[in-house]
């Protein structure tokens, strides 16, 4: 949410957290649901930062290319968490960010 995030009160910052958490989730379910019983090949992790790293994943389709899913997390306290997920290339992070953007701007 960038700026608009440090403008928001306490209850709108968790209103705002967990409506983005529920549709991340929701999406990123009914995009799972779409594989069925093909191989998943986890890659070598490649450091991003001082406490970043890249995991790519290939999900490998029968007769064609396969899908690549890229993980991205960072180390936190608590341990590692994703912060962003890309598919083919496209990050979830950056589009939920410009629909934000374009929601504030309405």
């Amino acid at each position: 949410a960038g700026g608009y995030y440090n403008q928001m009160n306490p209850a709108r910052r968790a209103a705002f957290a967990d409506g983005l958490k529920g549709k991340l989730l929701t999406a990123l379910a009914s995009r799972l649901a779409n594989y069925d019983a093909q191989q998943v090949r986890v890659m070598r992790p490649r450091r991003a930062g001082p406490n970043e790293v890249k995991l790519p994943i290939a999900v490998m389709n029968p007769g064609g290319y396969p899908a690549r899913i890229d993980l991205r997390l960072y180390q936190s306290p608590t341990g590692w968490k994703i912060f962003d997920v890309s598919a083919n290339g496209a990050s979830v992070l950056a589009h939920y960010r410009s629909e934000f953007q374009r929601s504030v701007g309405r």
